[in-house]
């Protein structure tokens, strides 16, 4: 069972139920709006995949429910104290031994970086994509329980360091 934390329009949903047809996904947003787009596409291909609201505060799911959480580019637009509370909330969810998969920028590589950074920034809010771009996010992950945290990969882009952050939740 996997979890998209902030499904947004349902690309990644698609593209892991195109690579893995058997995997039983689900998929949750804060967003009706983003909700309704996704929906339409998944409708589109005659996939369906459970979209669920969130209501910014608690998973709507029990506890120790999916083998792994995986997030796009979600982290970033959030204040540190909401990061750690979800991520406490995905470690909840998370069966003992789950995995967690978060794609989104992380510590800038060098000063071009952090330069190259500041369009995001100017797009997403400075107190958001702090944590981010300093580096914060291996601590938040680490805060909320996980073990085994590791930045599998970072890619310098054109506008800042994309990182691939995975741990584990204890078994």
């Amino acid at each position: 069972k996997i979890l998209e934390f902030g499904f947004g329009t349902g690309a990644n949903l698609l593209l892991v139920k195109e690579k893995c047809p058997d995997a039983d996904l689900r998929g949750l947003d804060i967003d009706p709006k983003v909700q309704q787009i996704a929906e339409r596409k998944l409708a589109k291909r005659q996939i369906f995949i459970p979209l669920d609201l969130y209501d910014g505060v608690d998973l709507p799911f029990s506890t120790s429910q999916f083998d792994k959480v995986y997030s796009c580019l979600v982290f970033h637009q959030l204040d540190a104290a909401t990061k750690i509370a979800c991520l406490r909330e995905i470690y909840r969810t998370l069966r003992p031994g789950g995995q967690l998969v978060i794609a989104d920028w992380g510590k800038a590589a060098h000063f071009g970086m952090r330069l190259a950074f500041g369009l995001v920034q100017l797009l997403d809010g400075f107190k958001t994509t702090n944590d981010n771009v300093h580096g914060r996010m291996p601590g938040f992950i680490r805060e909320a329980g996980f073990q085994d945290m590791v930045i599998a990969r970072s890619i310098n882009t054109a506008i800042g360091t994309f990182s691939y952050f995975t741990a584990t939740k204890a078994k």
